[in-house]
Protein backbone atom coordinates (compact mmCIF):
# COMPACT_ATOMS: atom_id res chain seq x y z
CA UNK A 1 0.00 0.00 0.00
CA UNK A 2 1.31 3.26 -0.96
CA UNK A 3 0.76 6.21 1.48
CA UNK A 4 1.53 9.37 0.00
CA UNK A 5 -0.24 12.08 2.87
CA UNK A 6 1.03 12.82 5.99
CA UNK A 7 -1.07 14.81 8.63
CA UNK A 8 0.56 16.94 11.29
CA UNK A 9 -1.55 16.90 14.65
CA UNK A 10 -1.34 20.19 16.71
CA UNK A 11 -1.61 18.64 20.41
CA UNK A 12 -2.83 20.68 23.42
CA UNK A 13 -1.55 21.48 26.34
CA UNK A 14 -2.90 17.98 27.77
CA UNK A 15 -2.60 14.63 26.26
CA UNK A 16 -4.63 13.44 23.75
CA UNK A 17 -6.35 9.80 24.71
CA UNK A 18 -3.93 6.95 24.61
CA UNK A 19 -4.77 4.94 21.11
CA UNK A 20 -5.01 1.34 23.06
CA UNK A 21 -7.09 0.40 25.77
CA UNK A 22 -4.17 -1.71 28.52
CA UNK A 23 -5.97 -4.64 29.96
CA UNK A 24 -6.84 -3.46 33.53
CA UNK A 25 -6.92 -0.10 32.74
CA UNK A 26 -9.48 2.51 34.23
CA UNK A 27 -12.68 3.17 32.11
CA UNK A 28 -13.27 6.28 34.01
CA UNK A 29 -11.40 9.29 35.25
CA UNK A 30 -11.84 9.94 39.03
CA UNK A 31 -12.87 13.25 38.91
CA UNK A 32 -16.21 11.53 36.92
CA UNK A 33 -15.96 9.14 39.76
CA UNK A 34 -16.75 11.72 42.15
CA UNK A 35 -18.77 14.11 40.84
CA UNK A 36 -20.72 12.63 38.16
CA UNK A 37 -24.31 11.93 38.98
CA UNK A 38 -23.28 12.90 42.94
CA UNK A 39 -22.34 17.04 42.84
CA UNK A 40 -23.39 19.97 41.41
CA UNK A 41 -19.59 20.57 39.75
CA UNK A 42 -19.72 21.54 36.59
CA UNK A 43 -17.63 19.08 33.76
CA UNK A 44 -17.57 22.31 31.11
CA UNK A 45 -19.13 25.22 30.12
CA UNK A 46 -22.35 24.62 28.37
CA UNK A 47 -22.26 28.48 27.52
CA UNK A 48 -19.16 28.27 25.79
CA UNK A 49 -20.79 25.39 22.76
CA UNK A 50 -22.46 28.06 20.47
CA UNK A 51 -24.30 26.08 17.97
CA UNK A 52 -25.27 29.44 15.78
CA UNK A 53 -21.62 30.03 15.11
CA UNK A 54 -19.53 28.12 12.03
CA UNK A 55 -18.57 25.16 13.27
CA UNK A 56 -15.81 24.72 10.60
CA UNK A 57 -14.56 28.38 11.26
CA UNK A 58 -10.52 27.65 12.44
CA UNK A 59 -9.75 28.52 15.29
CA UNK A 60 -6.99 28.28 18.33
CA UNK A 61 -7.21 27.86 21.78
CA UNK A 62 -5.99 31.37 22.67
CA UNK A 63 -8.69 32.34 20.22
CA UNK A 64 -11.37 30.28 21.91
CA UNK A 65 -10.22 31.03 25.06
CA UNK A 66 -10.68 35.17 24.20
CA UNK A 67 -14.22 34.39 23.33
CA UNK A 68 -15.62 33.43 26.50
CA UNK A 69 -13.35 35.32 29.65
CA UNK A 70 -15.88 35.72 32.21
CA UNK A 71 -15.63 31.52 32.11
CA UNK A 72 -12.03 30.51 32.29
CA UNK A 73 -10.92 30.61 35.37
CA UNK A 74 -10.46 26.79 36.26
CA UNK A 75 -11.39 25.97 32.72
CA UNK A 76 -9.61 24.58 29.85
CA UNK A 77 -10.04 24.79 25.92
CA UNK A 78 -11.26 21.43 25.31
CA UNK A 79 -11.46 19.47 22.48
CA UNK A 80 -14.13 17.13 22.79
CA UNK A 81 -13.36 15.01 19.52
CA UNK A 82 -9.15 14.32 20.51
CA UNK A 83 -6.70 15.71 18.40
CA UNK A 84 -4.87 12.42 18.31
CA UNK A 85 -5.82 8.72 18.97
CA UNK A 86 -9.48 9.01 18.46
CA UNK A 87 -11.63 8.25 16.10
CA UNK A 88 -9.67 6.50 13.44
CA UNK A 89 -11.57 7.60 10.31
CA UNK A 90 -10.92 11.20 11.40
CA UNK A 91 -7.22 10.69 12.10
CA UNK A 92 -6.34 13.16 9.29
CA UNK A 93 -9.17 15.63 10.27
CA UNK A 94 -8.24 18.80 11.67
CA UNK A 95 -9.71 19.24 15.22
CA UNK A 96 -9.38 22.61 15.56
CA UNK A 97 -12.65 24.28 14.27
CA UNK A 98 -14.51 26.01 16.75
CA UNK A 99 -17.42 23.46 16.31
CA UNK A 100 -15.18 21.04 18.63
CA UNK A 101 -13.91 23.34 21.11
CA UNK A 102 -15.71 23.74 24.49
CA UNK A 103 -14.64 24.96 27.87
CA UNK A 104 -13.98 22.38 30.93
CA UNK A 105 -12.97 21.70 34.37
CA UNK A 106 -9.41 21.84 34.15
CA UNK A 107 -8.85 18.74 36.33
CA UNK A 108 -11.22 16.34 34.85
CA UNK A 109 -9.99 17.76 31.15
CA UNK A 110 -6.58 16.59 32.62
CA UNK A 111 -7.28 13.66 34.18
CA UNK A 112 -9.88 11.87 31.09
CA UNK A 113 -6.32 12.46 28.84
CA UNK A 114 -4.70 9.69 30.22
CA UNK A 115 -7.46 7.29 29.29
CA UNK A 116 -7.57 5.06 26.23
CA UNK A 117 -9.81 6.57 23.36
CA UNK A 118 -13.02 3.61 23.98
CA UNK A 119 -13.46 4.98 27.44
CA UNK A 120 -12.52 8.80 26.49
CA UNK A 121 -15.68 8.19 24.30
CA UNK A 122 -17.57 6.64 26.20
CA UNK A 123 -17.01 8.90 29.60
CA UNK A 124 -17.21 12.10 27.20
CA UNK A 125 -20.86 10.56 25.46
CA UNK A 126 -22.31 10.58 28.81
CA UNK A 127 -21.07 13.72 30.47
CA UNK A 128 -21.86 15.80 26.50
CA UNK A 129 -24.44 14.52 25.32
CA UNK A 130 -25.81 15.38 22.14
CA UNK A 131 -23.09 17.94 22.27
CA UNK A 132 -20.31 15.01 21.90
CA UNK A 133 -22.37 13.63 18.55
CA UNK A 134 -22.74 17.23 17.09
CA UNK A 135 -18.99 17.54 17.63
CA UNK A 136 -18.20 14.75 16.10
CA UNK A 137 -20.53 15.52 13.47
CA UNK A 138 -19.13 19.18 12.74
CA UNK A 139 -15.53 17.39 12.52
CA UNK A 140 -16.85 14.79 10.00
CA UNK A 141 -18.22 16.92 7.92
CA UNK A 142 -15.88 20.10 7.99
CA UNK A 143 -13.35 17.53 6.92
CA UNK A 144 -15.07 16.53 3.70
CA UNK A 145 -15.48 20.31 2.81
CA UNK A 146 -11.86 20.97 3.30
CA UNK A 147 -10.58 17.92 1.50
CA UNK A 148 -13.72 17.05 -1.42
CA UNK A 149 -11.26 15.54 -3.77
CA UNK A 150 -9.17 14.16 -1.55
CA UNK A 151 -8.70 10.40 -3.00
CA UNK A 152 -9.51 7.46 -0.13
CA UNK A 153 -6.83 4.89 0.12
CA UNK A 154 -9.23 2.39 -1.55
CA UNK A 155 -9.07 4.80 -4.25
CA UNK A 156 -5.13 5.42 -4.04
CA UNK A 157 -5.07 1.63 -4.42
CA UNK A 158 -7.47 1.48 -7.79
CA UNK A 159 -4.67 3.94 -9.38
CA UNK A 160 -1.74 2.49 -8.37
CA UNK A 161 -3.22 -0.88 -9.57
CA UNK A 162 -4.21 1.09 -12.93
CA UNK A 163 -0.73 3.05 -13.17
CA UNK A 164 1.03 -0.80 -13.28
CA UNK A 165 -1.22 -2.14 -15.33
CA UNK A 166 -0.52 0.45 -17.90
CA UNK A 167 2.77 0.09 -17.89
CA UNK A 168 2.81 -3.61 -17.81
CA UNK A 169 0.86 -3.75 -21.43
CA UNK A 170 3.04 -0.84 -22.67
CA UNK A 171 6.06 -3.15 -21.92
CA UNK A 172 4.38 -5.72 -23.32
CA UNK A 173 3.73 -3.81 -27.06
CA UNK A 174 7.41 -2.80 -27.03
CA UNK A 175 8.27 -6.24 -27.08
CA UNK A 176 5.87 -7.28 -29.23
CA UNK A 177 6.91 -4.20 -31.50
CA UNK A 178 10.67 -4.39 -31.33
CA UNK A 179 10.18 -8.18 -32.34
CA UNK A 180 8.23 -7.82 -35.20
CA UNK A 181 10.56 -5.52 -36.55
CA UNK A 182 13.67 -7.36 -35.82
CA UNK A 183 11.74 -10.34 -37.90
CA UNK A 184 10.84 -8.01 -40.81
CA UNK A 185 14.69 -7.08 -40.99
CA UNK A 186 15.69 -10.38 -41.24
CA UNK A 187 13.24 -11.56 -44.06
CA UNK A 188 14.27 -8.40 -45.88
CA UNK A 189 18.10 -9.72 -45.38
CA UNK A 190 17.09 -13.12 -46.52
CA UNK A 191 15.43 -11.63 -49.52
CA UNK A 192 17.69 -9.70 -50.74
CA UNK A 193 20.52 -12.36 -50.65
CA UNK A 194 17.59 -15.03 -52.64
CA UNK A 195 17.69 -12.20 -54.80
CA UNK A 196 21.46 -11.58 -54.83
CA UNK A 197 22.17 -15.01 -55.88
CA UNK A 198 19.11 -15.68 -58.78
CA UNK A 199 21.00 -13.14 -60.67
CA UNK A 200 24.48 -13.81 -60.06
CA UNK A 201 26.73 -14.19 -63.23
CA UNK A 202 27.29 -18.28 -64.09
CA UNK A 203 31.25 -18.32 -65.53
CA UNK A 204 32.45 -21.16 -67.17
CA UNK A 205 34.91 -23.69 -65.53
CA UNK A 206 38.52 -24.91 -67.94
CA UNK A 207 37.51 -28.25 -68.02
CA UNK A 208 34.27 -27.79 -69.80
CA UNK A 209 36.04 -25.33 -72.59
CA UNK A 210 38.63 -27.72 -73.02
CA UNK A 211 35.94 -30.17 -73.82
CA UNK A 212 33.69 -27.98 -76.23
CA UNK A 213 37.55 -27.37 -77.95
CA UNK A 214 37.70 -30.76 -78.03
CA UNK A 215 34.51 -31.50 -79.30
CA UNK A 216 35.12 -28.72 -81.88
CA UNK A 217 38.46 -30.92 -83.44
Amino acid sequence: MICFLLFATIISFYLAAKKECSKGSSTHSKFFEINYGKTNTRFFVKESYDLSSDPCEKMSNQKFRMLYKKYTLGQDVEHIIDTANSEPDLEKCDKNIRGNLILANHIWNTQIGQLCWKHVKDEKSTVYGEIFLKAMHNVRQCCSKSQPNSPTTDDTDIQVAIVLGYLFMSGIIFLVVVGGIVNIIACISQILRSWGALHEPIHSSDSDYDFDDNKKL
